[in-house]
Parts: structure tokens; C-alpha cells; sequence
């Protein structure tokens, strides 16, 4: 008989459900944020843009003829920033280098230098958001606080969307099956 203790699994289970619910809970609030009527737009493709990240890319990808398609999807995202944000622009250019000198954020534990920590830029009724989505009881980074309290320097309004999430699975519901 196998001596199986399924304690010394908990932790990688703990991780692995926390992504899959942080997963679900952004899922939900982009319905959310879109069902009352905000305009949402990915953070990190805006501050891909604002760093210059995509302009660089558009240019790689005009050399070829293979990155059509890839092409067209990141001149439609400059358009769809730049129309969002409209005057403000500037200003959200401003947040991200600031946010690239003063943020206490691991750059070198990220994909790239420039990867961020909020979900999404949103927009309603001419106030422009910067959006991070925590479930349940999750709590904002040290440096995801500080960059959004400096974002009403620049006159963004800072947002917690905080869906609830709950999955449940107890030794009571499993049965068996004989087939």
C-alpha cells in the first residue's frame, strides 16, 4: 500500500489555484468594467506604447512580409490608446517613466524591463482608471500602492476591482463510478 500524504502537496496546489483564480477574477471584472460601460483597454499594451516598445516592433515588422496580420493588430492598438487617452497621453507618458526610475518593482524578474504591474486602462465619462483586479483578499505590492497613489499626481484615478472567487472541492463530494 502506497503511504501517500497529500499535505506535502498543498503548497504547489495553493499556488497553482491562486493563479487560476487571480486568472478567473480578471476575467470577471473585464465583464464587469465592460457591462457598466467602460472602455477597456489592456495597462500593459498602453505602457508598451507609451515606452516606445511597440513603435519598434511596428518598424521590425513593416521589414517583413510575413507579421502582416501582427502588423495591423499593433497599429490598431496605437490607435485605440492614443484615442482613448486623447489629451492625457502625455501625461501617462510621463506616469511610465516615472514608474520605470521610482518603482521598487524586480525588473530583472520580468519577461522584459518594462512589464507592469496593473491589468488594465479603462475609461468613463472623460476619468481616465488604472485598473488592477485582486481577489478575494489579495492584496496590491508594495510597488503597485506606491505607483497608484503617484498616478493622481498625473491625474488618473487609481481602482481596485475586486470580484470574489471561491472554488470548492471536498473529500465528502467524491464518488465512484464503476463502468
Amino acid at each position: 500500500m502506497l503511504d501517500y500524504d497529500v499535505r506535502r502537496h498543498i503548497p504547489r496546489v495553493k499556488k497553482s489555484l491562486s493563479n487560476y483564480i487571480g486568472v478567473i477574477g480578471e476575467k470577471l471584472a473585464l465583464k464587469y468594467l465592460i457591462e457598466n460601460g467602460f472602455n477597456v483597454t489592456s495597462f500593459m499594451g498602453c505602457v508598451n506604447e507609451a515606452l516606445g516598445v511597440n513603435k519598434s516592433e511596428r518598424e521590425t515588422l513593416q521589414r517583413s512580409n510575413l507579421w502582416k496580420k501582427e502588423l495591423g493588430e499593433l497599429k490598431e492598438l496605437e490607435k485605440t490608446v492614443k484615442e482613448l487617452f486623447g489629451k492625457s497621453w502625455s501625461k501617462f507618458v510621463q506616469f511610465c517613466e516615472a514608474w520605470k526610475e521610482e518603482s521598487d518593482f524586480p525588473h530583472e524578474k520580468s519577461i522584459d524591463k518594462y512589464h507592469f504591474g496593473f491589468d488594465y486602462v479603462v475609461k468613463k465619462d472623460s476619468n481616465i482608471y488604472l485598473v488592477d483586479v485582486k481577489t478575494n483578499k489579495a492584496k496590491l505590492r508594495k510597488y503597485q500602492r506606491k505607483m497608484m497613489l503617484r498616478a493622481k499626481e498625473f491625474g488618473f484615478i487609481p481602482m481596485i476591482v475586486r470580484p470574489k472567487v471561491s472554488i470548492i472541492a471536498r473529500i465528502e463530494d467524491v464518488t465512484v463510478e464503476k463502468i
